[in-house]
C-alpha cells in the first residue's frame, strides 16, 4: 500500500471518530483476504464486496476499505465515514446511515 494513503487512512479516521465522538479502537484492513480470514475467525459470512466501498465488523471495531473501488479521496473519505457510522450507531440501519453521511459529507 502507498505510504501516503496509509496515512490518509489514519487521518481520515481519527477525524471521524472526533464527529461521530467514537471513543474506541478501530482496525482497518484493505488487504480482501485477509478481511476473509478475519470474518471466518469470527463466524461471520463473507459476502461478495461487489460494488461496495467497505464493511465493518461493530462488535469488534474492524472495518474493511476496498481500495479498487474508493479511487478517489472523496469517495475513500465516504467510504471510512459510512463504516464507522455503523460501528456508532450498530442497530441503525443502512437508510439512515446514507442520511447521516450526507448530512456531514454532503453530496
Amino acid at each position: 500500500m502507498n505510504p501516503d494513503i496509509d496515512e490518509l487512512i489514519q487521518c481520515e479516521i481519527l477525524a471521524v471518530k472526533n464527529i461521530l465522538d467514537l471513543r474506541r479502537d478501530i482496525i482497518y484492513i484493505t488487504n480482501h483476504e485477509r478481511w476473509a480470514e478475519i470474518l471466518k475467525s469470527y463466524k461471520l459470512k463473507d459476502d461478495d464486496l461487489g460494488d461496495s466501498y467497505g464493511e465493518s465488523i461493530t462488535k469488534i471495531g474492524y472495518i474493511f476499505i476496498n481500495l479498487d473501488k474508493t479511487s478517489n479521496v472523496k469517495i475513500l473519505k465516504q467510504a471510512i465515514f459510512h463504516e464507522l457510522a455503523h460501528i456508532k450507531f450498530p442497530r441503525t440501519g443502512e437508510k439512515c446511515i446514507l442520511k447521516y453521511e450526507k448530512k456531514y459529507l454532503g453530496d
